[in-house]
């Protein structure tokens, strides 16, 4: 009976001692589902302690190729030939590109054969501009003096410097253009233009804004425009003819045969000869 008792009491010790090898090898059963939306505090804190893995960024497209330099354009560089082509070359002399091909300067015989030295006498170069070279020269420079009064040296080129030198030019006695402003020669005086040549042939006989200009009838009956073809009617800025009597009467009529009256002007008719018919 004893011996009985032994061998049950060790077999439930090894039964006892395999359940609890059983239980310390299996995993931990899965924490339980929250209730009414309640999250397990030890679960959120195991969740957050995790790192968040976020999908990778987008790689950025490669920058595209810097475009090439354009070419310097044409007006930013000049060379010789563009240079003798351009205005300045006839008007200035400047003919010659500069070193760094960035604008024209003076050639020596441009300078000659330059505008600048037919008017101003700024026939030498000098630096990059053509000048007036010794002070004598202006007054040699008969284009220059004779024509415009450019008789005087001033900033390296001739120029008017008092009334004397426009009084004695050719300007003032065609154009009225006998008194010097600021370096050129204008008309100031009504009888600077009242004697030029302008005034005579084109009514142009009142000095205005530095310029002799026809202005009134006036004007119309101190020139030839008037005396002698009978355009004495000061109309739209012109001298008109107004009537065939008055063409019948001037000196145009009985010198020349221009005895009818046309669109202001009188006129010839002419004969199947093909000369002047006369008056009527």
């Amino acid at each position: 009976m004893r011996a009985t008792e032994t061998v049950g009491a060790t077999f439930a010790l090894a039964m006892a001692w395999g359940l609890l090898c059983a239980c310390a090898s299996a995993p931990p059963p899965p924490p339980p589902p929250p209730v009414d939306g309640r999250v397990d505090a030890g679960a959120a804190s195991t969740a957050s302690a995790l790192p968040a893995l976020s999908p990778p960024a987008p790689s950025a497209p490669p920058a595209p190729p810097a475009p090439p330099a354009p070419p310097a354009s044409a007006e930013a560089r000049r060379d010789r030939r563009s240079c003798a082509l351009g205005p300045e070359c006839a008007a200035l002399g400047l003919c010659e590109a500069s070193d760094d091909g960035s604008r024209c300067v003076a050639e020596r015989l441009a300078c000659a054969a330059s505008d600048a030295c037919r008017d101003e006498a700024r026939c030498f170069a000098e630096g990059e501009l053509c000048v007036a070279h010794p002070e004598d020269r202006c007054p040699v420079a008969a284009p220059a003096c004779g024509l415009h009064g450019r008789c005087e040296l001033v900033r390296g080129g001739c120029r008017p410097a008092r009334r004397e030198h426009c009084a004695r030019a050719q300007d003032c006695r065609f154009a009225g253009l006998c008194d010097e402003r600021e370096g050129a020669c204008v008309a100031a005086r009504a009888s600077d233009c009242e004697r030029s040549e302008a005034c005579r042939t084109r009514a142009e006989c009142t000095a205005r804004d530095g310029a002799c200009a026809l202005t009134s009838e006036a004007d119309c009956a101190k020139s030839w425009l008037c005396t002698m073809d009978a355009q004495c009617t000061f109309r739209d800025g012109a001298c008109l003819a107004t009537s065939e009597e008055a063409c019948r009467k001037s000196y145009a009529c009985t010198q020349i045969g221009e005895c009818y009256l046309e669109a202001g002007r009188c006129v010839c008719k002419t004969t199947p000869e093909g000369f002047c018919q006369g008056p009527p």
